[in-house]
């Protein structure tokens, strides 16, 4: 498996770790730490790559925007 299928995959459990965390708020903290390994992924493998492709830096500098205010609701929701 390659780290675009594992990303790909990845998303699938986040979905789920988010709606038990709906429901039962001990799941919060599991769909964090999902969250955070799979958006520091992300950015390392993904991102990284996409920037230096001229038709993709765009896309990919506005998603490592969007992955820094994940991490401020991160922050907020923890507090």
């Amino acid at each position: 498996m390659n780290v675009v299928e594992a990303l790909t995959a990845h998303h699938a459990t986040l979905r789920q770790l988010y709606r038990q965390a709906e429901t039962n708020p001990s799941k919060f903290d599991t769909f964090i730490q999902h969250l955070v390994i799979h958006h520091t992924m992300e950015e390392k493998y993904f991102y990284d790559f996409l920037e230096k492709v001229s038709s993709a830096r765009h896309d990919a500098l506005e998603a490592v925007n969007e992955h820094h205010i994940i991490e401020m609701i991160i922050k907020d929701a923890e507090g």
